[in-house]
């Protein structure tokens, strides 16, 4: 088996990672394809250096225009003679690798597929339909995904339940961000004493309007605010000459063990990524998402996370709230080892 896998944005880096991982313990052969889509080359080789995993194989331009980035991939793909082409999520990148895939007839492998927000006017939501269906292997985070895909009339051979990958990694890189990062003290803040901030969504941060309601939710919050600013979420606020609310710290984007200490020691996260929703809910940190609703259903259970939309009023409700939380509800940290085990029962 010709195995490459496909990584577009950090969180991907960061999913990917155990089965790269996996990969190498287990002496396997693949190729790492990295378009970079969120645009910044530094902090991505901070995130292969911090997490110890190889530089891509191959980089694709993503300043491309679509067909020339999946014409690329496609040539990659069949210089290389692949046989099996991972795609992770829900990203655009994910949708261009998998139509490339498609076009050369090699098999697509699809992690976390099944998602569903059910939400067509999230872009997110239409990539990852598309992908599923366009997959020849699917892996699921639990039996919901597979519901979600048997409803779409996908065949259940291809569906296969494993978990996800994000509780590997925590599970992984945890204690080794514990032992390096000293963001807290860098930043002067006490466990327990802030609200963690993240916003990229375009329904969040596109449009003037929906931004200055954003940052309205931030101000009317009453802790002092870490916000890793999203360079996307930076841009829209310099076009549309905003200010940031004085409650707020503002960062630029960090490493993964940065963030993973910031979160979890936050005494709440306000959010609106679907990772930080599951990561939130492994570091039993409480979270409220800015959206009307979420394709991360089980971290809903037992109010672990709360869907406010861009409404003050239900944020401040919930912001102290009795949670319990569910162990093993989205893994149990051996999803990487589940992965390639039951890939390589295709052969």
């Amino acid at each position: 088996m010709k195995l490459a896998m496909l990584a577009g944005t950090r969180p991907d880096i960061i999913k990917l990672a155990p089965i790269i991982k996996e990969c190498l313990r287990r002496n396997i052969s693949f190729k790492l394809i990295y378009s970079n889509q969120h645009y910044s080359s530094y902090l991505s080789s901070i995130f292969f250096e911090e997490l110890s995993l190889p530089m891509p194989d191959y980089f694709i331009d993503n300043s491309l225009p679509t067909n020339k980035q999946k014409e690329e991939l496609a040539k990659t793909l069949k210089d290389q003679e692949i046989d099996y082409f991972m795609v992770h999520g829900d990203t655009n990148t994910a949708l261009i690798g998998a139509m490339a895939a498609c076009k050369t007839n090699v098999k697509i492998i699809h992690v976390e597929a099944g998602l569903r927000s059910f939400d067509l006017n999230m872009i997110e939501e239409k990539n990852r339909i598309i992908i599923d269906h366009l997959s020849n292997i699917h892996f699921t985070v639990t039996s919901v995904q597979n519901k979600n895909l048997l409803n779409e009339n996908i065949s259940n051979k291809s569906i296969h339940a494993v978990g996800n990958t994000i509780v590997d990694a925590v599970y992984d890189f945890l204690p080794e961000a514990r032992r390096k990062s000293s963001i807290l003290d860098k930043l002067k803040i006490k466990d327990s004493s802030y609200y963690l901030f993240t916003s990229h969504r375009a329904s969040n941060v596109d449009g003037r309007n929906e931004l200055i309601e954003t940052l309205k939710l931030v101000e009317s919050l009453s802790e002092t605010t870490v916000w890793p600013i999203h360079p996307r979420t930076s841009k829209r606020i310099e076009d549309y000459k905003l200010s940031i609310p004085e409650n707020v710290i503002i960062l630029e984007p960090i490493g993964y063990f940065d963030f993973l200490i910031v979160l979890e020691n936050a005494k709440l996260v306000i959010t609106d990524s679907g990772g930080v929703q599951e990561e939130a809910y492994l570091l039993k940190t409480p979270c409220m998402t800015i959206r009307n609703s979420t394709e991360r259903p089980e971290t809903l259970a037992g109010d672990a996370n709360v869907l406010v939309g861009r409404d003050i009023e239900v944020l401040q409700k919930y912001q102290s709230r009795n949670v319990h939380y569910y162990p093993d509800c989205i893994g149990d940290g051996r999803t990487a080892q589940k992965i390639i085990e039951i890939l390589f029962s295709y052969e």
